[in-house]
């Protein structure tokens, strides 16, 4: 009797406290995506999970760490000349860029960069976009930096101006009359160096009217050009996102007649879902390859071995660099999106680093290293 009692005694207590806790509901729901992240892991959308989201561990680059490699994300097989890289600029994007509402009471200000476009010296004026083709205007308060990184943003605000309904970010190295508050990067290609450009981004969603790029060009005559990268979102099918567009490297070696050596494919990923490294490698003879998350591209890439080029010729001139958030008109002068009619989207790019070969170290730039609030791992 004494052990029947203790059985009973015992069991009515746990099941009071697992009812009374609620410890035993076999309806709680938990993900992954909504508990606290740390050493790395970070959110991202995903297709396929209950709730859109899962979680990414790890990584070759973590963001919000305000610093970039010594080293680009590259296999071992592409060796510099002398043996190492030196970095030559790099921007993690850890401080408010000058001129930008952020700026305003900030200790540290990145002055890397002109939040704005070549059109004026006030990027917190409207202005129109580098392309005679877009759907917007360009403005100072569209360009911040967070957590990820920078963020340019693009806002539908219909009737902004004569055939522009969105507001959008910018920034670029190449204005030349700011004074000297600004320290703005600048590379000579064509001396037989070794150069790399690699940036950390997260494209946005598209509708039919993206065009996210990283690109340079040479002086404000426009005498050549280099596409890193630049996603023409805009010759594509609506509400396809990235499926039916191509992206593209592109060297402008001449701009009088316009002539240019490309590569170019479709993404074999829907670059908006999340952060991916974008590597351009140009060699000493003046061929280059493209490289996304450490993997050469090839195939319809450029030639069938992923080496591009060389131009028969080019300027050797000091060149600034371009991030850019545009939205296009397609190649019929209209714009066919109907799902970009509301709200804000969001090019996102963790870091832009520029490494050359050790034995050209500090060669060919002008405003070379780190801006403020970056550091080298």
């Amino acid at each position: 009797m004494t052990a029947i009692l203790i059985v009973v005694i015992v069991s009515s207590v746990g099941t009071y406290l697992l009812l009374g806790s609620h410890a035993a509901s076999p309806y709680a729901s938990i993900t992954t995506d909504k508990g606290t992240l740390a050493n790395g892991a970070t959110a991202q959308s995903c297709t396929g999970s209950s709730d859109g989201s899962c979680v990414r561990f790890g990584g070759t680059q973590t963001q919000g760490t305000g610093s970039i490699n010594p080293s680009p994300d590259l296999p071992s097989s592409v060796s510099p000349n002398g043996g190492s890289w030196s970095v030559a600029y790099g921007d993690a994007f850890n401080a408010p860029l000058l001129n930008t509402p952020q700026a305003s009471g900030a200790s540290v200000v990145d002055n890397t960069w002109y939040p704005g476009t070549g059109s004026g010296t006030d990027p917190c004026i409207n202005h129109t976009a580098s392309s005679s083709h877009g759907m917007e205007l360009m403005n100072c308060s569209k360009v911040s930096v967070d957590s990820q990184g920078l963020e340019l943003t693009c806002t539908y605000t219909p009737g902004i101006a004569s055939g522009k309904n969105y507001q959008c970010g910018e920034v670029q190295g190449e204005q030349s009359n700011l004074g000297s508050a600004y320290k703005l990067f600048h590379w000579t290609p064509g001396h037989g160096e070794t150069w790399v450009f690699q940036t950390v981004a997260k494209f946005p969603h598209n509708t039919g009217e993206e065009d996210v790029g990283f690109w340079s060009f040479g002086d404000p005559t426009w005498t050549d050009e280099f596409d890193f990268f630049e996603s023409w979102g805009w010759t594509g099918q609506v509400n396809a996102g990235y499926t039916t567009t191509s992206n593209g490297t592109v060297w402008v070696y001449d701009t009088n007649p316009v002539n240019n050596i490309e590569g170019y494919k479709v993404y074999p990923f829907d670059p908006s879902a999340a952060f991916h490294t974008y590597t351009t490698v140009i060699y000493p003879n003046n061929t280059y390859s493209e490289y996304i998350d450490g993997q050469l591209q090839t195939g319809n890439y450029g030639y069938g071995n992923g080496v591009i080029g060389p131009p028969p010729s080019f300027q050797q001139v000091p060149m600034g660099l371009i991030l850019q958030y545009e939205l296009q008109y397609d190649n019929a002068g209209t714009n066919p999106s109907a799902g970009f009619l509301s709200g804000s989207r969001n090019f996102s790019i963790q870091s832009v680093s520029v490494y050359q070969d050790g034995a050209h170290a500090n060669q060919d730039i002008i405003n070379g290293g780190l801006a403020p609030g970056t550091t080298v791992r």
